[in-house]
């Protein structure tokens, strides 16, 4: 059998066109409902797997840790789950905008003595630059809520891209990180959040709701 050479630019043009071809899987939900999928706390240890009998989600119980963000005034703020490399089988890693995602969201339940309000992270691999979305309005405790933002050149959703733009941003994903805001007086506060059916769509769930059975991903609960 005879070996064929490559040379080491040929090797490296290659490596790159996989990695730059990468996609996501669009529609998908992380719906935990075989495991918690390789998501991670803030200190990137393994989160808690909850199987209740009729519903599975993961959770968090750890300290806040709001900092309050550089840039324009802003909510202090913290990252509390990560679904970094690897994670949900890297179904949400790669191109979004070629994929054609148009929207993500999760739904969250927290325990707080207080309202919070989420956002989420969203970066490359290298982790930089992120693109940051908030939702203002606030989640009460106790309460499954869903959090939904658009993913778009002109969404307002997004507040800050930490120096990128969206482009840097969402053409190689690679990271996301559920976030906490709120009062920096909150910071030490022990919390216990909990996370379901992260998605991503190619369009909002309100046209989705209009194809044929299949053709978007089912959410379970809400």
């Amino acid at each position: 059998m005879s070996m064929r050479l490559f040379a080491p630019a040929a090797v490296a043009a290659a490596c790159f066109a996989s990695f730059a071809t990468a996609m996501p899987v669009n529609p998908f939900t992380e719906d935990f409902s075989d495991g918690a999928s390789g998501w991670l706390t803030n200190l990137d240890n393994p989160v808690t797997f909850v199987d209740t009998g009729t519903e599975q989600f993961i959770q968090t119980t750890e300290a806040l840790s709001l900092i309050v963000p550089p840039g324009p005034p802003a909510p202090a703020s913290g990252t509390v789950l990560r679904g970094e490399s690897g994670a949900s089988g890297d179904a949400f890693a790669g191109n979004w905008i070629d994929a054609g995602v148009r929207e993500f969201s999760f739904d969250v339940r927290h325990f707080g003595p207080s309202p919070l309000n989420f956002g989420v992270r969203i970066a490359p691999p290298t982790n930089f630059p992120g693109a940051i979305a908030v939702d203002f309005v606030p989640v009460l405790p106790g309460v499954w809520t869903t959090i939904t933002f658009e993913v778009s050149p002109t969404s307002t959703d997004f507040i800050s891209f930490s120096g990128g733009d969206f482009n840097s941003v969402f053409s190689n994903v690679g990271n996301l990180q559920i976030q906490v805001l709120g009062d920096v007086a909150l910071s030490g506060e022990e919390v216990t959040i909990q996370l379901d059916n992260v998605s991503i769509v190619p369009a909002p769930a309100s046209v989705l709701a209009l194809l044929p059975l299949g053709a978007g991903a089912a959410r379970r609960r809400r």
